[in-house]
């Protein structure tokens, strides 16, 4: 009528070691499961990384380039004294850059900052009916003394804009090698 202990006993060992078996297998199923998850998201990862290294290398030399460009429009100006002129450069790259499809950082600011670190001139906002001062920036430190590079500056709360940017600037140097000021880019943050 009933079992033996001996057969309850191997009966019950035998589950456990079914239970356990199916414990080991499940384990190694989950971790394969998971390693190629793993797999499937660095690979994603590498992919989405490699887009967006690639556009903010484009975006980044765009910016070099209308820096640049924007630089020379100034110092070629004979008026470069003059903010009307310079505010016609800073619109004329505000509407540039505002009909470029392809840029993908976002920016708020493209300035004139003088030779006494004083914003004179928005390309969006205009010409300054209060320049403001600008000397706290890190980056207009080293744009007097390095001419023809873009220079990178700590994040910081924009002037006009009160968002985070990153601003970039580029010392603009007449042709006799007199500083004249610095063009200033802000990118979004």
């Amino acid at each position: 009528k009933f079992l033996s202990p001996s057969l309850t006993k191997d009966f019950i060992l035998l589950y456990r070691i079914s239970i356990f078996g199916l414990l080991i297998v499940a384990a190694l199923f989950i971790k394969f499961s998971i390693n190629q998850e793993k797999e499937k998201i660095t690979d994603d990862l590498s992919r989405t990384s490699e887009i967006v290294s690639r556009l903010l290398s484009y975006n980044i030399d765009y910016l070099r380039y209308q820096l640049h460009y924007s630089s020379e429009q100034i110092k070629e100006d004979q008026n470069f004294r003059s903010n009307i002129q310079i505010k016609k450069i800073l619109s004329s790259f505000v509407n540039d850059i505002n009909n470029q499809v392809e840029i993908a950082i976002a920016w708020n600011a493209f300035s004139w900052i003088d030779k006494n670190n004083k914003m004179v001139v928005d390309g969006a906002a205009g010409i300054m009916k209060r320049p403001v001062d600008m000397s706290s920036r890190d980056y207009l430190q080293f744009t007097p003394h390095s001419p023809g590079s873009m220079i990178f500056g700590q994040t910081v709360v924009g002037a006009l804009s009160k968002r985070m940017i990153m601003p970039m600037g580029r010392g603009v140097f007449s042709d006799d090698g007199e500083y004249l000021g610095t063009v200033v880019f802000g990118l979004d943050i």
